[in-house]
């Protein structure tokens, strides 16, 4: 396959090679692993919205910009949340992709915080650090959670 784009290309295909494109590969693995799930699950929210205000919206002459920002966009602000929150929580956890394509590396180009919990538990063998560590992650992402919750609840009609 890297042949075959290298010929298409017109060079070689180095991907993990540079600490100046490295980022690359391991955020594309992440949208290529999420996105689908994303889009399904907005998709259900899409299909979930009631089509009166948009029939109203229609018989009132609104273009389709107007009804999306008007009558889309509002409705979806719940699964919005809830994706971007799941999504957040995953980014947060995302270990797999950048341990098996770099280690971390090259250099420390690509240590997120989970690859450098790992290394400092398992390689460095100070467990005590690691898991303060990791359950001050577990916090942020709890407390970014539940903020998210909160802004749900505000923005819900009464």
């Amino acid at each position: 396959m890297a042949d075959l784009i290298a010929v298409m290309s017109g060079g070689e295909l180095q991907q993990l090679a540079s600490p100046d494109d490295i980022y690359q590969m391991p955020a594309n693995l992440d949208v290529w692993e999420w996105t689908p799930l994303m889009f399904l699950i907005l998709l259900a929210g899409l299909q979930s919205l009631p089509q009166e205000p948009f029939e109203a919206a229609l018989v009132d002459g609104a273009g389709p910009w107007r009804t999306f920002l008007d009558f889309t966009l509002p409705m979806m602000r719940p699964v919005l949340a809830i994706a971007i929150v799941l999504r957040t929580i995953d980014a947060f956890g995302t270990f797999d992709q950048v341990f098996v394509l770099t280690h971390g590396g090259p250099g420390e180009a690509t240590k997120v915080i989970s690859v450098y919990g790992y290394e400092v538990a398992f390689k460095f063998q100070q467990t005590g650090y690691a898991t303060a560590l990791f359950v001050t992650v577990g916090l942020i992402v709890l407390a970014f959670a539940i903020a998210a919750v909160r802004l749900l609840r505000r923005a819900e009609p009464a």
